[in-house]
């Protein structure tokens, strides 16, 4: 019988004070809701910006890689050496940079490594001219095209759980301020209205030096 009677008596405790602190409830609400979307706002543009940076990175790799591999290509394929030009896909791979190397020549030969994503949602891919450049003729000689893809998924996952805990962390930064500026309000100034308005309500003019006694806890 006790513990089925705490429940009436919390409720109607938090509905005094409640009623105590309505104003103030409202007040953290609007805040609480204000910067919510003040910060969710701040984030999502912060995300962007990183993923901005991080998508100029992975460009930035895949051009360096590209670069420095084109012409070894160019020379293994205008030697037949297919054995190298596998060896040096499959060595463009390990960098873990790249998830697909794809090499297409002219002539509709493809020479590739890895699992085909290109075409795929979220993926980078940037192409390289393969040319020989003819010792004799001193021109270049068109031989193919070479085709880098990395996969985004992964940094997208990451962005959006980054994104996920900071919105959990400044969700309960902001409840647990709004929680103290309801505890404050409370002590400073809701638990002293009715004295305020009871000592109001009875003032005689008479007696205006008549103390106001705010309810505060006697202390020896």
């Amino acid at each position: 019988m006790e513990i089925l009677g705490v429940k009436p008596f919390l409720f109607s405790r938090l509905t005094t004070w409640y009623a105590a602190n309505r104003l103030a409830c409202r007040l953290a609400w609007s805040v609480f809701a204000a910067g919510l979307v003040v910060t969710v706002s701040l984030t999502l543009v912060l995300l962007q910006v990183e993923y901005n940076r991080g998508l100029l990175k992975a460009r930035a790799d895949l051009r360096t890689l590209g670069h420095s591999a084109v012409s070894q290509l160019a020379s293994n394929l205008w030697l037949v050496n297919t054995e190298a030009v596998h060896s040096q896909l499959n060595s463009l791979r390990q960098t873990r940079v790249i998830d697909y190397v794809q090499l297409l020549e002219n002539d509709g030969q493809i020479y590739a490594s890895g699992v085909d994503i290109q075409g795929a949602e979220n993926t980078l891919t940037e192409t390289f001219p393969i040319a020989y450049l003819h010792p004799l003729t001193n021109q270049h000689v068109n031989l193919g095209q070479l085709s880098l893809t990395v996969s985004l998924k992964g940094f997208k996952t990451q962005l959006l759980d980054q994104f996920l805990r900071l919105l959990l962390l400044e969700g309960f930064g902001m409840g647990a301020a709004g929680l103290c500026f309801l505890v404050l309000y409370h002590r400073l100034i809701a638990r002293h209205l009715s004295h305020i308005a009871q000592y109001t309500g009875q003032l005689n003019y008479n007696l205006l030096a008549a103390p106001l006694q705010l309810a505060r806890a006697r202390r020896k």
